[in-house]
C-alpha cells in the first residue's frame, strides 16, 4: 500500500470512528437518563439528578448533556437538596467503547451499552449509595419492598 492509500485509509478509519463516537455518545444519553430516571422510581421526578464534578467546583448539568461532557477522572455524583454522593467516575475518555468505570476500588470495563447499564445498577446497589437514598426518603420497608429479584 502507498502512502497515499494509507492516508485515505486513515481518513475512512477517523470518519467511521465519529460515527462511532456519536453513537455511543446516544447509548450513554439514554442509559444515564433511564438511570436518573429509576434512581426517581420511589418519589417525586426530579428529587434527585446526575451531577458531573470535574477538576474544580461541581457543576450541575442537564442529564441531556452530561455524557457528551464525561471526560477522564470526572466523577458522577447522586445529588438532592445540597447533598451528594459519588456514584462512580469514568477513567479516560468516556466517549467511545470501551469506557472505564471505576468504584469502590474496582474498574469496570463497559463494552456496550448493556455493560454500560450493568456496571452502573452494580455502583448504584453500593451501601453508601443505599444510605445516601434512606437519607432523602427515609428507610426501605423491607415487609413491604418488592423483591426485584422476583418482583414480588
Amino acid at each position: 500500500m502507498n502512502q497515499r492509500q494509507a492516508f485515505v485509509n486513515a481518513a475512512r478509519n477517523a470518519r467511521r470512528a465519529a460515527i462511532d463516537a456519536e453513537r455511543n455518545r446516544e447509548e450513554m444519553l439514554d442509559v444515564l437518563a433511564e438511570l436518573e430516571a429509576a434512581i426517581n422510581a420511589d418519589t417525586s421526578p426530579g428529587t434527585f439528578a446526575l451531577y458531573r464534578h470535574g477538576t474544580g467546583l461541581p457543576r450541575v448539568l442537564p442529564t441531556g448533556s452530561l455524557a457528551e461532557r464525561v471526560a477522564a477522572g470526572d466523577t458522577l455524583s447522586i445529588v438532592t437538596r445540597g447533598a451528594s454522593e459519588r456514584l462512580c467516575a469514568f477513567v479516560p475518555e468516556a466517549r467511545v467503547y470501551p469506557i472505564q468505570i471505576g468504584f469502590s476500588n474496582r474498574v469496570f470495563f463497559a463494552h456496550d451499552r448493556e455493560d454500560l447499564a450493568s456496571i452502573l445498577a452494580k455502583a448504584l446497589e453500593e451501601p453508601h449509595i443505599g444510605r445516601f437514598l434512606n437519607q432523602t426518603l427515609g428507610p426501605l420497608d423491607a415487609a413491604k419492598a418488592p423483591d426485584p429479584e422476583t418482583h414480588t
